[in-house]
């Protein structure tokens, strides 16, 4: 008995899918990370709070 020809091939995962998998997951926490704590963070009234990049999270000026 023959066996038949699969219509697909095996396909190996390489680093690239790993590191955009990565990178999505980082997007995302860090997302969640910024609207759970973008009212509270540096004080209510502070409108001049940046969002730093890595590590996520608010930097806050000088004096808070």
């Amino acid at each position: 008995m023959a066996k038949g020809n699969r219509s697909a091939a095996k396909v190996k995962s390489g680093p690239i899918i790993y590191l955009a998998f990565a990178a999505v997951i980082f997007v995302l926490m860090s997302l969640f990370y910024a609207m759970t704590t973008g009212s509270d963070a540096c004080g209510a009234a502070n409108d001049d709070k940046e969002w730093r990049i890595f590590p996520p999270g608010w930097d806050c000026p000088t004096g808070y």
